[in-house]
C-alpha cells in the first residue's frame, strides 16, 4: 500500500472517524442506528477502522525509555 493510501485509511494514526448521520443513505442510517442500539457504541464507525492501523505512541517519555 502506498503512503497516500495509508494516510486516507479510516482511523489511521489515531485520527477520528467523523460520520454525519444526516448524510448517510437510508440503508447506512439503519445500520448506524442498529449498531448503537445493539452495542451501545458506534459499530458503524468501528467497522470502518482497520485492525491493522498505525497508532501513535502516547506513553510518557519515562515509560518508553525504561522498557527499551
Amino acid at each position: 500500500m502506498n503512503v497516500v493510501a495509508l494516510l486516507l485509511c479510516k482511523g489511521e494514526n489515531g485520527v477520528a472517524v467523523n460520520i454525519v448521520k444526516e448524510k448517510l443513505s437510508p440503508d447506512n442510517r439503519t445500520i448506524f442506528d442498529t449498531g448503537w442500539q445493539k452495542n451501545a457504541f458506534n459499530q458503524f464507525a468501528s467497522d470502518m477502522i482497520s485492525l491493522h492501523r498505525s497508532l501513535p505512541d502516547i506513553r510518557d517519555e519515562g515509560c518508553i525509555s525504561c522498557c527499551v
